[in-house]
């Protein structure tokens, strides 16, 4: 695997509360709306999630059958735009915030959709996020890949590529902490996308209450 640190190996600071880092990577249908040009597909949303439960950290996964596959990656491989590939995806977010993210594509029929997923583009991308204050935070990020391992100049495009994947995930998440801020009385609704983060939010809760923690 070639391992690449994140934002130069520095923190990336965010204008939000940490837990919304945990929200943003255990739904990851979001990278249609949010990456559209660089890691998202359409039909990705589509498709129900998984969610799994545990005492200290909540799994979440999906595997996608015959869609477009990551779109940076294919660039990355000179694929043509018109292949269609099985993707997965996956989060396991372990107390307080430390999150793996499991994402790959694979020549349609390759995988049964219950995995083990044992060829085609794979990636770990590690990420955990650190309070600041009440409203602010940093993420720490590197990312693990199973392509292009001695190309050092295909990892420097990763490192850059990533980086703005992320700035456009804080600029959302900055931007749900401004709006939940101008009335926190607003309550989340539960639909199955949201079941992943909920379960995490109220693990955090409990556990933050069994150590007294306000």
């Amino acid at each position: 695997l070639a391992v690449a640190r994140g934002n130069d190996a520095k923190p990336l600071p965010m204008k939000c509360h940490w837990e919304l880092n945990n929200d943003n990577l255990l739904d990851l249908s979001h990278i249609v709306y949010v990456h559209p040009t660089t890691l998202g597909a359409h039909g990705i949303d589509r498709v129900p999630i998984k969610t799994e439960r545990f005492d200290d950290k909540v799994r979440m996964w999906r595997f996608v059958p015959d869609v477009a596959p990551i779109k940076l990656w294919a660039s990355y491989m000179n694929m043509g735009a018109d292949v269609k590939v099985d993707r997965w995806m996956s989060t396991e977010c372990e107390l307080p915030s430390h999150c793996t993210v499991y994402v790959g594509f694979a020549p349609a029929g390759v995988h049964k959709p219950e995995g083990p997923y044992h060829s085609g583009a794979q990636l770990y991308a590690l990420i955990t996020a650190t309070p600041e204050t009440a409203d602010s935070s940093f993420m720490f990020y590197a990312q693990c890949r199973n392509f292009g391992v001695e190309d050092a100049e295909m990892t420097a495009k990763f490192v850059r590529d990533v980086k703005v994947v992320f700035g456009e995930d804080v600029t959302v998440m900055e931007a749900q902490q401004r709006n939940g801020a101008t009335d926190p009385s607003v309550t989340r609704i539960d639909i199955n996308a949201d079941a992943p983060a909920l379960a995490m939010r109220e693990i955090v809760k409990r556990r933050m209450a069994e150590e007294g923690v306000r």
